[in-house]
């Protein structure tokens, strides 16, 4: 139900911005005006920008409720089987337990905020109010991928503390007794092959000869820019492969990566000094040609600068994003994102992969905008506000792209 908030005789609803008499007192409100009627319009440009930055949310598993503070998930179970059953042999059950994953909202929920002094001019101004709307719906889905990506990672790997560390994290899985039993989980690779995705221990493995943290690195010289792209498509392959090994979907897969790393990934194999030329120039691997490496991307006359502009790579959707919180800390000074499951060290993190089914996002009764007159401070304060949660649900859907240990 809205949220009602007195203003000179009248009552603004939060949802709907439409005035409505004052039961309590019996004061009628005033004639309808524009002014009156502003936050409608308001509330559903905030939502329209919103949907419009989000990146993170429609690429995983994500369900609104309209009460409580959770939901449960099936776990992956097993089934027992009986390899030869005889004639009059009785079954004794186990092997398909009831078991679930609770995935609870926030303690909290998040909120845009802002003051105005003059209301009027979200109705008489609209490049006024456009941008006001896409300020406060842009911050909040912002940090609802902020929030979703430290989801990713920690699906991805096992934490210590706060930290990643370089080994996956542990598929849950029903046993036969009503327990669990670590599988084949996150999946971690790394540039120097410690990363257990890489057949690495965590700490030990075969170096491939190239660092992740070069991936979209603008200091990095070109050829190592170059090698840690070509090792994420590389990767990429194996994640597939990872997929396909454990029977678990492989439709929608998605890989962040920042948008110099975009960048560098489409320009792949495009002449960058005197000697590139030797070969003819050679092809773009995605220059979208037909002899450009089988069509890959797109002509280089498309900009492809978009923040929404995506590539596709054997299936693989890569996107580029602003919050993907590589390289962050936000258990330090680039935090606190949200509540403590969200606020990690993400500073090893350089791309994330992963398929819809990895994390779950809850939201409860999708987003709400209010607004009141303060006559303390001659303003009018205006609020945007949603509920979210979420948490890992099936590890062994994600993946992620760490930066070498040394």
């Amino acid at each position: 139900m809205a949220t009602f908030f007195p203003s000179g005789g009248t009552l603004h609803s939060g949802l709907t911005g439409v005035d409505r008499e004052n039961k309590l007192s019996n004061v009628p409100n005033a004639a309808a005006a524009s002014s009156n009627l502003w936050l409608q319009v308001w509330a559903g440009e905030v939502l329209n920008a919103y949907d419009q930055y989000i990146s993170f949310e429609p690429h995983v598993t994500h369900r609104t409720i309209t009460d409580g503070t959770s939901i449960k998930f099936p776990m992956t179970g097993t089934v027992g089987l009986k390899a030869q059953w005889g004639a009059g042999e009785e079954l004794t059950g186990g092997g398909g337990p009831s078991t679930s994953i609770a995935v609870t909202l926030d303690d909290r929920p998040m909120a845009a905020h802002f003051e105005l002094d003059n209301p009027d001019l979200m109705v008489s101004q609209w490049e006024y109010r456009s941008e006001m709307a896409r300020q406060t719906g842009m911050t909040l889905a912002n940090t609802s991928d902020k929030q979703i990506a430290a989801l990713l990672a920690k699906s991805a790997c096992t934490l210590s503390g706060t930290a990643l560390t370089r080994v996956g994290r542990p598929r849950k899985d029903a046993d036969e007794s009503g327990g669990e039993e670590a599988l084949t989980g996150g999946q971690v690779y790394t540039g120097d092959g410690e990363g257990t995705g890489n057949g690495g221990s965590g700490t030990t493995g075969t170096d491939r000869g190239f660092d992740y943290n070069n991936l979209g690195l603008a200091g990095a010289s070109a050829a190592n820019r170059t090698d840690a792209a070509l090792g994420l498509l590389e990767d990429i392959e194996s994640f597939f492969v990872h997929l396909q090994e454990i029977n678990a979907p492989t439709e929608g897969v998605i890989c962040a990566v920042s948008p110099q790393a975009f960048a560098d990934i489409r320009s792949l194999n495009i002449a960058r000094e005197n000697g590139d030329f030797a070969n003819g120039g050679g092809h773009p691997f995605f220059g979208g040609g037909a002899t450009d490496m089988g069509g890959l991307g797109a002509p280089l006359t498309v900009g492809m600068h978009g923040m929404s502009d995506t590539l596709i790579y054997q299936g693989c959707t890569i996107m580029k994003t602003n919050h993907g919180g590589f390289k962050k800390n936000y258990a330090g000074g680039d935090g606190p994102i949200g509540d403590s499951r969200y606020n990690l060290n993400l500073s090893s993190l350089a791309a994330l992969i992963w398929q819809p089914e990895a994390v779950a996002r809850l939201t409860l009764q999708g987003m709400k905008v209010d607004s009141v007159e303060d006559v303390r401070r001659n303003t009018h304060f205006t609020v945007a506000s949603t509920f979210k949660g979420g948490d890992v649900l099936r590890s062994e859907c994600a993946g992620a792209m760490l930066i070498n240990a040394s």
